[in-house]
């Protein structure tokens, strides 16, 4: 009988945790308007292998590209973009094709 009030006792204690957790969360959202203020946000995390990764960055305005493995973590690009990534279409040429395959192929010696 004293193990089930134990039990009981703490299954309250946890929810009035998770209760005020979720309560904070909504009030926090409702007080910055839902807009994150961290000036660090990952975009992307693309996986290359085990332990490796790009990471697309941004950085107030400024969005970079990072190489990280499990040891460091290097900046490989500025990436030049004046209109948000989703609205942005680009045109698929051979030229296009022929560049990005450059590019990811320099990326990927640049973390090796």
């Amino acid at each position: 009988m004293i193990y089930l009030k134990a039990l009981s006792a703490l299954l309250l204690v946890i929810g009035l945790i998770g209760l005020f957790y979720y309560l904070g969360r909504r009030l926090n959202d409702r007080v910055t308007g839902g807009i994150s203020k961290r000036r660090i946000q990952v975009l992307e995390r693309t996986p290359l292998g085990e332990k490796r990764a790009l990471l697309l960055v941004r950085i107030g305005q400024q969005q970079l590209l990072l190489g990280a493995t499990s040891n460091t973590i290097s900046m490989l690009s500025e990436v030049v973009c004046d209109e948000p990534s989703e609205s942005r279409e680009v045109e698929e040429t051979p030229q296009n094709k022929t560049y990005s395959k450059v590019s990811f192929r320099r990326v990927l010696e640049a973390i090796r």
